[in-house]
């Protein structure tokens, strides 16, 4: 009887230090401090709790008002950009939620969410974090909860240390003169991290991709210098594809007078088929 009680004691210690190596991430952002904040998550301005969750009693809500720069809420405490997030040591393949964003005529603009997800490792010799792995995403306007999912593309096989989630309200174009209020809502809950498949190792860009001008009018340049690029995919806030182009230069010249006002995102893909980066563009 001695030594059963001796084993089960030792398997308790083992579990819970296992356990004790991940933080809690609060993903679905039920668990509140005194003031009502939401623990382990930070943010600007008006972050709130709302009780419209999609699962469970609460959720996170970024209010923006219109005369405010971008909101944001990021996991961890944001000292600046390279020290933001959580201690943290897998590579997930990808980040999932829920979301709703709502917002005003915008004065006939328009208006986007946005999640950014990295995986960063310190490094001894630069005394900066190296990024591992890193996912974005942007989202159109939902008046009802929409599922999203933002992949992780990882450049490299080290393991990070650090994980960092950030959801941004974006800000519309303030030269736009309107007397019309443009408070935006954006809501998330249940988030959780993929990793049911392994992660697609994403090729590092050689030199810079460059969009100007940007906001454009009518023509709007595009430069990746050494990138091998063979295909642009233009869509829009809600995901969908807008135009195909094929790329074999360094760079185009896109005639944009006949697109309509708003964001859209422009998708740089390699011969592999692989998505080098996504550049946002503002039509004016």
């Amino acid at each position: 009887m001695k030594k059963k009680i001796l084993i089960c004691t030792f398997l308790k210690i083992t579990l819970f230090s296992v356990f004790a190596q991940q933080p809690d991430l609060n993903f679905s952002f039920e668990k509140l401090n005194t003031n009502r904040q939401v623990v382990g998550w930070s943010g600007y301005r008006y972050i709130v709790i709302v009780q419209d969750a999609f699962e469970g009693k609460n959720a996170a809500q970024i209010f923006t008002n219109y005369i405010n720069l971008p909101d944001k809420l990021v996991l961890g405490e944001e000292y600046d950009q390279e020290s933001r997030g959580v201690p943290f040591k897998e590579k997930p393949k990808g980040l999932k939620g829920f979301y709703k964003y709502e917002y005003g005529d915008n004065c006939n603009g328009k208006d986007s969410a946005e999640i950014y997800v990295h995986l960063r490792r310190y490094n001894n010799v630069s005394n900066k974090s190296d990024t591992i792995g890193r996912g974005q995403l942007y989202l159109g306007p939902s008046a009802s909860y929409k599922l999203f999912e933002v992949p992780i593309l990882y450049n490299t096989s080290g393991e990070p240390d650090t994980l960092a989630i950030e959801f941004l309200s974006q800000q519309f174009d303030k030269t736009v003169v309107c007397g019309v209020p443009n408070n935006r809502y954006f809501t998330i809950d249940n988030l959780s991290l993929e990793y049911t498949t392994p992660t697609t190792e994403a090729p590092n860009l050689k030199s810079p991709i460059k969009i100007y001008p940007n906001p454009v009018h009518n023509t709007l340049q595009l430069s990746w210098g050494e990138n091998s690029v063979n295909q642009l995919i233009i869509k829009d806030t809600m995901g969908r594809i807008l135009h195909k182009i094929a790329a074999n230069t360094e760079g185009v010249t896109l005639d944009t007078s006949t697109w309509a006002a708003g964001i859209y995102f422009i998708e740089f893909i390699n011969s592999s088929k692989e998505v080098l980066t996504v550049q946002k563009v503002v039509k004016q």
